[in-house]
């Protein structure tokens, strides 16, 4: 398995998690690859204000990091 792409385990932990809808598009928009924020924002049609906000609690949730300037889900 790549290493660099979350486990089965770590996304079925994520799924169990009280998550806003807003929240699980993101986690589906990282699940393939690392994204940075202008690719997310493309990809979700969200506002930068409402995508920091959510990109602020996963971060907070421990469910994502962000270095380089791309976002991924944390295995």
């Amino acid at each position: 398995a790549d290493h660099k792409s979350p486990t089965q385990t770590t996304l079925s932990l994520i799924s169990q998690m009280s998550l806003s809808p807003a929240q699980r598009i993101i986690i589906e928009c990282l699940q393939g690859l690392p994204a940075s924020s202008t690719d997310l924002i493309e990809k979700t049609s969200f506002s930068s204000s409402h995508f920091n906000m959510i990109m602020t609690e996963l971060e907070l949730q421990g469910i994502i990091s962000e270095s380089g300037g791309l976002y991924r889900i944390k295995s």
